[in-house]
Formats: C-alpha cells, sequence, structure tokens
C-alpha cells in the first residue's frame, strides 16, 4: 500500500508538472511572442525590378488592401490605385471607383521564435483590366507590425520585384502616399 502511494503521489507530481509548463509555455506564446495583429487597412506597393516586358520595368503599382486574421491564416481583398511604368512614357494614372481593378489574397503568418522576424506569405488574385493575373508575395513583418517588406512575382508581364505594405489609417492612397 505504501509503494501505490508513492507511485500515485508520482503521477500526480508529473502531471501538475506537465500542466505548470505546459501553462508557462502558452504565457510565453501569446504574451512575449505574440501572432502579430496585421489585421486592417494597409497601403500595398510594388517595385517591379525583373519583368519580361522592358517598358515595365521600374513601375511601381500601389493597392489599398484590407486584412483580417484567422489565427495563422490571412485573409483580405484589395483595389488597385495607382500605377506608373516610367518606361512607356505614360503618366501616372490613379484609380478610384469603378476604374479600380479588384483582387482578393490568402496567405498564412509563420511564427518564428527564435528571434527572426515572423513571416507572411501571401498569395493574390488580381482581376485585372485584361486578363487575371496572379502575386505572390514572401513578406518579413517589422516588430512594429505596420510594416511588411520582401519580394513578389507576378505573372502580369511575368515580373518581380520588391513589395512593402505599410499599416495606413487615413493617409494618401495616391501619387507620394508613402
Amino acid at each position: 500500500m505504501k509503494n501505490f502511494g508513492k507511485a500515485l503521489l508520482t503521477i500526480l507530481t508529473s502531471i501538475i508538472t506537465g500542466l505548470l509548463i505546459a501553462f508557462v509555455l502558452f504565457l510565453i506564446r501569446e504574451r512575449i511572442f505574440p501572432v502579430p495583429d496585421i489585421a486592417g487597412q494597409w497601403c500595398m506597393e510594388m517595385h517591379t525590378t525583373q519583368t519580361a516586358k522592358v517598358g515595365y520595368q521600374d513601375m511601381v503599382v500601389r493597392y489599398v488592401a484590407i486584412l483580417w486574421r484567422e489565427g495563422l491564416i490571412v485573409k483580405g481583398t484589395m483595389e488597385k490605385v495607382y500605377d506608373f511604368a516610367p518606361n512607356t512614357g505614360d503618366p501616372p494614372k490613379t484609380y478610384s471607383g469603378d476604374n479600380r481593378t479588384r483582387s482578393t489574397l490568402e496567405g498564412f503568418i509563420q511564427k518564428l521564435y527564435t528571434g527572426s522576424k515572423d513571416q507572411v506569405t501571401i498569395h493574390i488574385i488580381e482581376e485585372g483590366e485584361k486578363r487575371v493575373s496572379t502575386h505572390f508575395h514572401d513578406l518579413a513583418v517589422a516588430h512594429s507590425h505596420d510594416l511588411l517588406s520582401g519580394t513578389f512575382v507576378s505573372t502580369a508581364a511575368d515580373s518581380e520585384g520588391i513589395a512593402t505594405w505599410r499599416r495606413i489609417l487615413r493617409a494618401s492612397l495616391h501619387g507620394g502616399g508613402f
């Protein structure tokens, strides 16, 4: 009977210790290293550094996006508000109302606990003026959670380049916006 009591005490001690460790790890994950809160309104800018169409080299395209987060999953919608392709000779264009192209997006957050910046991967499907195109963004989250920066690849003009997402409240979305 004495051995049974010691065994039971050992089991209960192990269970309580395991629960305490799980609780401490939960607090560390939720309070010290929380998932970035990227829900809200963003201004996204793509700067094309490589493209199959010479006229689109160095093109800048700007979108306004609304993101929401469900756990580590990111979803949202976007509208194109500005573009400028300096090598085409065309002036910068701003888009409003019915002239805006709409996009849907889905992605996920990769939580990194080792001191590296968390990563966000986003897949965008844009209902363009002439055809549907796809963009893929690989972004790092700034510690303030107000800046996402990284790279993109796109089927639009077979382009790739730099992508910058900045959280906005009531900032100008056109022209010099950033």
